[in-house]
């Protein structure tokens, strides 16, 4: 009985782990594709006027206005993070608004990350797959061979 419940409490584990690498990979390429859209200058470029900081311990998250460069109407309460805590409220910054969202800065650092992501969630679910089809296979010898 106790072997039957540490079989099924090692399948539950492994299943956690595959979700855990599939949500990374899910994670992963939805925000490659927004990093790669930024790093390649699509989206609408404009000014960003800070109204809020919201800061916790992992970091703070900006609001404001975006207004874009080619006259178009101004979008409120966008968010930005990965900015410096010390940018106060009021600060008007050049971004690249996409997807929903204010980016600032440009190339590869906008995508890398979420390549990451997706390269650890491959690992990971590879790891679980092989390790869940590996595991019954039974190592069988010829006789008289150690």
């Amino acid at each position: 009985m106790a072997k039957g419940i540490r079989n099924l409490a090692a399948a539950l584990l492994l299943l956690l782990w595959f979700l855990i690498g599939l949500s990374f990979i899910i994670f992963g390429i939805k925000s490659f594709v927004t990093g790669l859209k930024v790093a390649q200058g699509e989206g609408s470029a404009g000014v960003l006027r800070v109204e809020q900081r919201d800061c916790a311990h992992a970091g703070c998250v900006w609001y404001g206005t975006f207004s874009p460069s080619d006259g178009g109407e101004d979008i409120p309460d966008v968010s930005i993070g990965g900015l410096d805590r010390s940018t106060p409220v009021g600060a008007s910054l050049r971004v690249t608004y996409v997807d929903g969202r204010a980016y600032y800065g440009e190339g590869p650092g906008q995508w890398i990350g979420p390549l990451i992501f997706v390269g650890a969630g491959l690992a990971i679910t590879g790891y679980i797959a092989w390790s869940w089809f590996t595991s019954g296979e039974e190592t069988t010898t010829e006789p008289g061979t150690t």
